[in-house]
């Protein structure tokens, strides 16, 4: 099975988790989010491999490099990039 495929069958369980979450806390949801993250690090360090030592870290650096180029691709990057982007003026009463 290829990347997009496995796209294709991740997407919908990332958007019910930040549906559900998100509502919750978004500290919650960011916590589960960056266990996927991690998971796709490992992923990245496995599918790309030139050695043994270090492979995780090369595999956050091949992901980071990845989502700069893409923050769109997965769901919960774009939902990072929104909340990312908001601040709390509503909660603290001041003008936006």
């Amino acid at each position: 099975m290829d990347g997009a495929a496995n796209t294709r069958l991740l997407e919908p369980a990332l958007r019910g988790w930040i549906e559900y979450y998100g509502a919750i806390r978004r500290s919650c949801a960011s916590s589960v989010l960056r266990h996927f993250d991690l998971r796709l690090a490992k992923w990245f360090a496995t599918k790309h491999k030139r050695g043994q030592s270090g492979t995780l870290r090369r595999g956050w650096l091949r992901l980071t490099a990845f989502r700069q180029r893409c923050p769109h691709f997965f769901a919960h990057w774009a939902w990072a990039a929104r909340c990312a982007g908001q601040t709390n003026d509503h909660v603290s009463g001041r003008a936006g």
